[in-house]
């Protein structure tokens, strides 16, 4: 490294003791104000304000348990004389609370519940009352107080709530956006200010049970108080330099010499957005939309949730469910593996290999933490090869703002979904795609395997002639289909027809509640998410019967598509895109974790030689789609945002735009080749 660059990049030592300092007490206060201070939701609701049952959250401890799987009558409306039954293990003593998300089908709910509650092995229930349906909230945990239990911890517990008089259209269910339930522990201040060892032990299993329970937003938050001095430093740093340059420019300027030059030059600048950038001005383009986005976004959702009293979905921008779908396959295979029906087995077989290796090794909690350290590692070293330049510590913060601080990441770290390791593997057949090619299509077929859509980049082997690898990632796709029938059970064992009707049903479940049902317009950018977001009033109750002219439609589309890339397409990043926004586009349903697969056109147009003019256009295009935009909703659902509409514009844009500049272009060939002949011709 020469010693300019060298210089460029030293901090003093002083500087940097302060800032790490600075940063571990911003991230020590703001993790205690999170798992101490912060106000419970359901402190909030008109339940407790009524009936003045409100409790301070830093005494509270509060465990998140998960429906037993042994029940699958919860799902179901609750009908009178029909019972909802929850186990869990006490984790704390002093159990007082039971919370409960229900989902009252946005209905005025006249219905009577008992609730009871008592400890495995006893004969007779603990306690027991009966609570108005009417008080209920759609995924609002609804708490059901009971007598202190203060010597609780270590213990199972049974809960039934039994409906007195539900039926059709006037009946509650458990919420399906929050299929869980929470046991609070309840502790005095003084009995925790009395005994030093029960205070110790308070906050031990205080800051455990919290911890899972930290939402999306909040660890943005922490992350933010932890690099905030950083960034802030670097920031000013720059700026300063910046301004440094500026003011000798204008002095050189001011003289009268080089006034005339300057005007002259003025003259010359194009003032739209269609000018060429070069690679490290297409970084820096990136890095500050990304950067702004998100800020902007934090600051928009605060204000939301502290200052206007908003609840979920409006004072986040990303789910609430902490790692919700990875442990929802990790429990469901553990459990069933090819035996069961449900939205964790509804993969296919290949995403197996990989959970099988999970759950024989680790619980669910140290496997999707090996997850997610691995996905991000991943994710920032890939993101720091495509964007490096010769300034080290500038490269590392393009990287991090890039990757760790857009949307799609923090979108796909909070819900921890297996869509991850697809993403993983068509990244690493991008990485190996010219050098490596067994490698390469090994890595795609594996994600084929998990889910079908990666299947859209056989095309681009097919447009270079690949005969080969495109035969060898069919066979590795099969291979990777089988081998898990063959090993695990309930595949091949239990004869194929088993295992088709068990896929059918999870399949079925995945159906009704993602494409028939509505679910898979939260947080979804497919082409059908925006429309049906924007304009639900065209949609029939039931949209299965238009499911059939939507394929008919897409399938126009995509053959028009590679007809394109076929005969107009030459540039490799175009064709990416092209690719990706179909992958992305053209399904029923596509959720923002998907949105991981536009790194891939974007880092291939940041590192492209050659410039365009449409450039910037691009690289704002891609940019915008890495950060969270939903400012405001549509048909007064918050679901329905602008990020549902706008993500599937931008998307359609790009690949409206790419079509639009690639036909120009062969054209304007044609034209000229037309031209020059008769011009020949002529002479």
């Amino acid at each position: 490294m020469s010693k300019k660059i060298s210089s460029r990049i030293k901090m003093p030592r002083r500087i940097l003791l302060f800032l790490i300092s600075t940063s571990f007490i911003l991230f020590v206060l703001s993790l205690g104000y999170f798992l101490f201070v912060n106000s419970d939701q359901t402190n909030n609701t008109p339940y407790y304000k009524a009936s003045g049952a409100q409790n301070t959250n830093l005494t509270i401890i509060t465990q998140k348990e998960s429906w037993s799987k042994q029940n699958p009558q919860n799902l179901t409306e609750l009908f009178a004389k029909k019972t909802i039954v929850g186990t869990f293990v006490a984790q704390a003593d002093n159990l007082g609370i039971i919370e409960i998300p229900f989902d009252t089908h946005n209905r005025s709910i006249d219905d009577k519940v008992i609730f009871r509650i008592k400890a495995n092995g006893e004969k007779n229930w603990y306690f027991q009352s009966v609570y108005n349906a009417g008080q209920f909230q759609t995924d609002v945990p609804f708490p059901f107080g009971i007598p202190v239990i203060k010597n609780s911890r270590n213990n199972r517990y049974t809960f039934e709530i039994e409906s007195l008089d539900g039926r059709p259209n006037n009946s509650i269910s458990l919420s399906k956006a929050s299929p869980y339930f929470f046991s609070k522990y309840k502790f005095s201040k003084a009995e925790l200010t009395r005994n030093p060892l029960t205070l110790i032990q308070f906050i031990v299993v205080k800051a455990i049970n919290q911890l899972p329970l930290l939402t999306g937003y909040e660890i943005v938050i922490l992350a933010l108080f932890i690099l905030a001095p950083f960034l802030l430093y670097f920031v000013l740093i720059d700026s300063i330099r910046r301004f440094k340059k500026w003011v000798e420019a204008t002095i050189h300027l001011i003289s009268a010499a080089k006034i005339k030059t300057y005007l002259s030059r003025l003259k010359r600048v194009n003032y739209n957005l269609r000018y060429a950038l070069d690679r490290k001005d297409k970084i820096r383009l990136c890095c500050s939309i990304i950067s702004v986005g998100l800020f902007s976004s934090v600051a928009f959702h605060y204000f939301q949730g502290a200052y206007y009293g908003q609840g979920f979905p409006r004072n986040t921008f990303i789910p609430n469910w902490f790692f919700g779908d990875f442990f929802a396959v990790f429990e469901q295979w553990r459990n069933y593996q090819f035996n069961g029906i449900g939205f964790g087995l509804s993969y296919f077989p290949g995403t197996y290999l990989f959970m099988d290796l999970m759950t024989k090794l680790f619980n669910a909690y140290v496997a999707v933490l090996i997850m997610l350290i691995s996905f991000t590692v991943f994710l920032f070293a890939y993101t720091y090869k495509n964007v490096k330049i010769n300034k080290i510590l500038e490269s590392l913060r393009n990287a991090f703002i890039i990757s760790l601080m857009s949307y799609p990441f923090l979108f796909a770290f909070q819900t921890a979904n297996l869509e991850i390791i697809t993403f993983i593997a068509v990244c690493l057949f991008f990485i190996f795609y010219k050098k490596h090619k067994t490698l390469s299509v090994l890595a795609l077929a594996y994600a084929i395997s998990m889910k079908l859509f990666p299947g859209v980049f056989i095309i681009l082997l097919l447009l270079e002639k690949r005969f080969k690898d495109i035969f060898l990632t069919c066979v590795f796709t099969v291979f990777f289909t089988i081998l898990p029938l063959l090993i695990f059970d309930g595949g091949f064992n239990k004869g194929i027809g088993n295992y088709i009707n068990n896929f059918k049903g999870s399949q079925q479940l995945y159906s009704n509640l993602m494409i028939l049902g509505e679910s898979g317009n939260h947080y979804g950018h497919s082409l059908l998410n925006g429309f049906r977001a924007l304009f639900p009033w065209v949609f029939p109750s039931s949209i299965e019967p238009i499911l059939f002219s939507y394929i008919i439609f897409i399938s126009i589309i995509t053959l028009a598509i590679i007809g394109y890339l076929f005969f107009f397409e030459k540039t490799f990043w175009k064709r990416v895109a092209c690719l990706v926004m179909m992958m992305n586009l053209f399904p029923f349903t596509s959720t923002d974790y998907k949105l991981l697969y536009i790194f891939l056109p974007l880092f291939f147009l940041i590192n492209h030689l050659k410039k365009s003019k449409y450039d910037a256009i691009f690289i704002i295009l891609f940019s915008l789609l890495l950060i969270p935009k939903d400012y405001f909703y549509f048909n007064n659902n918050a679901f329905s945002n602008l990020n549902v509409v706008a993500n599937p514009i931008i998307m359609s844009t790009i690949l409206l735009l790419i079509i639009f500049l690639g036909i120009k272009q062969s054209l304007g060939k044609v034209r000229n080749t037309v031209n020059n002949k008769l011009f020949s011709k002529i002479a």
